[in-house]
């Protein structure tokens, strides 16, 4: 009869084919004889697990920098978008910068939107006088143009009626005892206009 292998620790029998011991838990084999120089994990000196668990700590470590590297540049990103812009902004299109100002047009002081239109107390006259067509010159002083219109009678700049038509200047005043009507075939702005000694003077805005 074989003779059965005893556990060195408690005593109890074991089978050949067991690495450790079912009553103590002993260690019935050398893992070297069986498993090579390193043992059943070919890992020297240490407990199976040991190293996987110093990985896992590098890497969370890792992972957890990571996420904190991210929060403080979002929280960055957030505090930065709260902030209203310093100084002008600039807009570039095409390499070149557009200013995203809008800049209100200044109006020429000097230029007359029309129509100029008479009162209702001298359209009520215009209505009832006798009208003719006045005298009038057109001449050139150096970049601009003076058309010149002659209406003896009219004693105030308000008596005159300017009213601008789809390619002329419709020019109305009232006199006396006579109304006038020119029509000025010119079409251009016009820049200012004066009433001197019965003589109505017009300058018209050149286009260059």
């Amino acid at each position: 009869m074989l003779k059965r292998k005893k556990c060195n620790v408690c005593g109890e029998g074991v089978k050949k084919s067991q690495n450790f011991c079912p009553n103590c838990g002993t260690q019935l084999k050398d893992y070297q004889e069986k498993w090579g120089m390193l043992g059943r994990n070919d890992i020297e000196g240490e407990k199976p697990g040991f190293i996987e668990g110093i990985g896992d700590k590098i890497i969370n470590k890792m992972i957890s920098s990571t996420f904190k590297m991210l929060e403080n540049e979002m929280g960055k990103g957030f505090a930065g978008n709260q902030r209203l812009p310093q100084g002008k902004m600039k807009i570039m299109i095409n390499g070149k910068e557009i200013s995203p100002e809008i800049k209100p047009q200044k109006k020429d002081s000097n230029v007359k939107f029309l129509p100029i239109e008479f009162s209702n107390e001298n359209l009520e006259r215009w209505k009832k006088i006798n009208k003719k067509e006045p005298k009038s010159k057109l001449k050139r002083v150096e970049d601009k143009i003076e058309y010149e219109v002659e209406i003896p009678g009219v004693k105030s700049i308000k008596d005159i009626s300017i009213i601008k038509l789809e390619n002329s200047l419709e020019i109305k005043a009232v006199g006396d005892k006579t109304g006038y009507l020119k029509r000025i075939p010119i079409d251009l702005p016009l820049k200012k206009y004066s009433l001197v000694k019965g003589i109505l003077t017009l300058e018209l805005d050149t286009i260059n």
